[in-house]
């Protein structure tokens, strides 16, 4: 994959998780799932680039990532 499409790809898949978090209905926990499309996109994006800041972040942002979607999907309520 072309490192551009990985970087749009990121951008496109965080904007929708952050404005289906932020409308707050009963499809909000979804928007743990395309943040960590967003995540696995840009990590990708700033390891071909050698962006080591950035993918610090996106490794930092995956692990938040993977909390809610923990406690959305599997954790006992």
């Amino acid at each position: 994959m072309n490192p551009v499409h990985l970087e749009w790809l990121g951008a496109a898949f965080g904007l929708s998780g952050s404005f289906l978090l932020a409308s707050t209905t009963r499809h909000s926990r979804y928007a743990w799932l395309l943040f960590a499309v967003s995540n696995v996109s840009l990590a990708a994006f700033a390891a071909i680039h050698s962006y080591f800041g950035l993918l610090l972040l996106n490794l930092g942002f995956g692990v938040s990532s993977s909390l809610g979607i923990y406690n959305n999907f599997w954790r006992v309520k």
